[in-house]
């Protein structure tokens, strides 16, 4: 399925970073790219003849400086903004500047090697296999004439070698799967898109060479502090029913899987989506080197400007708490991810759906988010013809967001859902608000055949006051009426 999202807002300009191999440093910022950006500027001109040449006036003040070549046969470089345009018809500066700044044709650097952030523009987000069969389908499909100039993002979800959840369950981030493609096609579009990849921080396919080395020789194995052993959290072996309930699980079953071991034994370990997603520790030394050496895959062979970060905020276990998002690890761990991507100017979108605040202050943090609230807002607006709730958001929501419609795990009803947390007169978004003194909530529960969100309205406890009765009516079958929202 092909999902569109749009990047929330421009960011400010950041320096260029180049290829180490080539310009030494990932770490220094080129300032003749600087330059070479002022230069294009400079010979933008507003008053040149038809045939090249300046006017008396431009050169009055300094002005065009191409109107005559200079002793080797070329034109001298722009100095000032009256430039004639016409040095940009003959590609002055493409054929002088940008090979001395290690830029191409297209204005960037050479091998694409540039990270400039995330930029204001419409993404698309698709699987390498959704559009055709793989990404040289995929690339043949976007460089139609009807799509040129469309997208200025590209989102490609999970292309690795997986055994499982279409991508979801990585064996490595070193290779693309062969049946999608290559790294030179992703190269490919990563000169004409921004482009973001996946990586999944909490969970590591049962086929990759680590989990089997793990269960070869287990407690003696390299890797075996890289899997989350319930024992480790909880002493007694398992949890409590009451620290069970408190855990946040994405599926029926509680979030463990017994794996047998070469020697015959069996090993109760973390698991918190399918059998074939175990659950790593990037606190581990040894999970944080292969969360490292992943991160550094994306970063070099991907040649990535934003990654995303999958279901990041299930890494956290601690007894006695919902095992999600806990702080200060899960900061502690982004903190630690972000020193590793930012020399190559790679910066990280945050995928969680939990209340809309932690999303706010992981933008404030400097990260990227998603905007799944909007969804479910716009049908709220359609269905109760009423914005109020849509614009209320807007005028709180992040701005270092990406706004969607949909994604490719439909739309989570948590991510608007009402939290004890809040006010009891809360009038935020989605279809509740607060009319006097009563109001419609909305929570989230779990829909164990989809092992996602759906949303069941309740009913308030309060009893109807007159400022209810002034608002709107209560029906024969106990529903409210809110003028507002409609009827429940």
């Amino acid at each position: 399925m092909m999902q569109l999202s749009m990047l929330g807002s421009p960011t400010t300009s950041r320096p260029v970073y180049l290829n180490r191999s080539e310009y030494g440093s990932l770490t220094r910022p080129l300032a003749a790219a600087g330059r070479c950006r002022r230069a294009v500027r400079a010979v933008r001109c507003s008053s040149s003849s038809d045939d090249g040449s300046s006017s008396s006036s431009n050169a009055d003040a300094g002005g065009c400086k191409h109107s005559s070549a200079s002793g080797n046969g070329k034109k001298p470089y722009p100095k000032n903004e009256n430039e004639c345009s016409k040095c940009v018809e003959e590609q002055q500066v493409s054929d002088n500047l940008r090979p001395i700044c290690g830029w191409d044709a297209k204005g960037l650097p050479k091998n694409h090697t540039s990270r400039r952030g995330v930029s204001n523009q419409v993404q698309l987000s698709t699987y390498a296999n959704s559009i055709g069969r793989n990404l040289g389908d995929l690339t043949q499909f976007l460089q139609s004439e009807e799509l040129k100039g469309a997208f200025g993002s590209l989102h490609l979800l999970p292309l690795y070698p997986s055994t499982g959840d279409r991508g979801f369950a990585p064996v490595t981030y070193q290779e693309v799967d062969p049946e999608l493609g290559t790294w030179d096609q992703v190269h490919a579009l990563g000169d004409d898109y921004q482009l973001c990849l996946e990586y999944m921080v909490n969970h590591i396919s049962p086929a990759s060479p680590q989990f089997k080395d793990y269960l070869q020789h287990g407690a003696d194995s390299r890797f075996d502090s890289m899997f989350v052993k319930w024992k480790e959290i909880w002493p007694e072996g398992a949890p409590s029913a009451a620290e069970l309930e408190k855990v946040r699980t994405r599926k029926p079953a509680p979030p463990v899987i017994g794996v047998e071991l070469a020697d015959g034994s069996t090993v109760p370990l973390w698991n918190t989506f399918g059998d074939q997603q175990i659950d790593i520790n990037p606190f581990s030394e040894e999970g944080w080197a292969f969360t490292e050496a992943s991160l550094r895959s994306l970063c070099e062979q991907g040649r990535a400007h934003l990654i995303r970060l999958d279901a990041f905020g299930y890494v956290t276990k601690k007894a006695g708490t919902s095992c999600f998002m806990q702080s200060p690890e899960v900061w502690d761990l982004l903190k630690r991810i972000k020193r590793v991507v930012k020399p190559y100017g790679v910066q990280l979108l945050c995928e969680v759906h939990e209340d809309f605040k932690l999303n706010i202050e992981l933008a404030r943090h400097g990260y990227w988010v998603y905007d799944f609230a909007l969804p479910l807002l716009m049908l709220h607006a359609l269905k109760f013809k009423t914005a109020e709730p849509l614009r209320h958001w807007l005028s709180i929501c992040p701005r270092r967001q990406i706004t969607t419609l949909d994604t490719h795990d439909g739309m989570g009803v948590d991510d608007v859902a009402v939290r004890s947390s809040w006010p009891p007169h809360h009038d935020m978004y989605c279809w509740y608000c607060c009319v006097g003194d009563w109001s419609h909530m909305c929570s989230a529960t779990r829909c164990p055949s989809r092992r996602w969100h759906s949303g069941c309205l309740q009913r308030t406890s309060q009893p109807v006051t007159r400022s209810a009765a002034a608002a709107g009516a209560v029906h024969a079958n106990g529903h409210a009426h809110c003028p507002r929202l409609g009827t429940f």
